[in-house]
């Protein structure tokens, strides 16, 4: 081996390991940045979409130890209930409420959004966090005809639910909507034309590039577009959650 290769050997070894240890020392420096303050959430109303798993479950367990009732939107009855289970292991107090959701089917997002909206009159956040990701080709009916199921439930159905709700979050004074996007949203290959990535059909069907990176670049736009859209100061965020 040449010294030139030796040499790029080195930097590649010490690169991987180098900048995964800084990476990891600024998260760890700037952790305290991002703590919740205390008493922040306490007596507010939350809704954290896909609540029993992942970052959902993490957000709806960190609400709950703070104070906030937490209505916990999840496609599956028994997944949701353990997720609620293992909240009030930790933190007896929790305040939870189950809500079945799948954001791929146009009449659950209406039903669950019914169903909030006749036992609630304040909706303090409301955190999109649900997402599938580069899932194999399948359409969903939606009204209109047949949609590609991951740009469905990545994006028509945090749209829809939120536009459902927008009335109790107008009304809530200081509610604040969180759509979870994704840096790879910079990937989307039809940035131009977004609208098409719902009708794709199997033939011209990228998982990744296309359903997956179309529907977050769409959760960014339609983002912006909710801050100038929604009355009062009713805050709209858009956030890349992070790669653990």
């Amino acid at each position: 081996m040449s010294i030139l290769c030796k040499g790029a050997a080195l930097v590649t070894l010490l690169l991987g390991i180098v900048v995964p240890a800084a990476v990891q020392v600024l998260a760890q420096a700037e952790l305290g940045q991002w703590e919740m303050p205390a008493g922040a959430v306490a007596g507010k109303t939350a809704i954290v979409t896909g609540a029993n798993s992942g970052l959902g479950f993490e957000t709806a367990r960190v609400l709950a130890a703070g104070g906030a009732e937490v209505v916990m939107g999840c496609r599956r009855e028994d997944r949701c209930r353990a997720a609620m289970e293992e909240i009030r292991r930790q933190h007896p107090a929790a305040k939870l409420m189950m809500g079945l959701l799948d954001l791929a089917d146009e009449k659950s997002v209406r039903r669950f959004a019914e169903e909030f909206l006749a036992s609630h009159d304040r909706l303090h956040l409301l955190i999109n966090n649900a997402a599938i990701m580069a899932t194999d080709f399948a359409t969903v009916e939606w009204p209109g005809g047949k949609v590609e199921n991951q740009f469905a439930t990545n994006h028509l159905g945090p749209f829809l639910l939120t536009g459902l709700l927008q009335g109790v979050l107008e009304a809530t004074p200081g509610a604040r909507v969180v759509n979870h996007s994704s840096s790879a949203s910079d990937g989307c290959a039809r940035v131009k034309d977004l609208g098409a990535v719902a009708q794709l059909s199997k033939g011209n069907y990228s998982a990744f590039l296309d359903s997956y990176a179309c529907s977050k670049r769409a959760n960014r736009y339609f983002t912006w577009s909710l801050s100038k859209i929604l009355a009062g100061d009713v805050k709209t965020v858009a956030c890349h959650p992070g790669w653990n």
